[in-house]
């Protein structure tokens, strides 16, 4: 009797432990495109400075 309470108990930890496994990895996915989002538009801002920049320059040669 003592036995099998021990294996269900562990049976539950290990089975609590894997849903909480991929509820952390599926966040951490979630976190990882929201970061790809916020660089894709970092990056579309880079290219609008950078050609501000190069207008500025040209601008200031005449």
């Amino acid at each position: 009797m003592m036995g099998n309470t021990g294996r269900s108990l562990e049976g539950a930890r290990s089975r609590t432990q894997i849903i909480l496994l991929f509820v952390a990895l599926i966040v951490f996915i979630m976190l990882l495109f929201a970061n790809f989002a916020y660089l894709n538009t970092q990056s579309n801002y880079d290219k609008q400075y950078i050609g501000h920049a190069g207008e500025l320059r040209v601008l200031s040669q005449r």
